[in-house]
């Protein structure tokens, strides 16, 4: 019978241990609320800053390389 692994299980554990920490410091004083039909999702604002670039139209697109 196969071990069950969790999802946090396959993270390594350098990485695990800083997403854990990032998760339980409760600082949210840099995350914005961004919210879609009924759910509010807390994001970085620089995400945020690139969400209302996209919106404005401001962000051009890369011209793909030329072979």
């Amino acid at each position: 019978m196969a071990n069950k692994i969790s999802w946090i299980d396959a993270i390594p554990l350098d990485a695990r241990e800083e997403l854990l920490h990032d998760l339980s410091s409760n600082a949210q004083a840099d995350l914005v609320p961004l919210q879609i039909n009924d759910h509010v999702y807390w994001i970085p604002m620089e995400v945020n800053l690139l969400i209302s670039a996209l919106e404005d139209k401001t962000v051009q697109d890369i011209d793909p390389p030329q072979s």
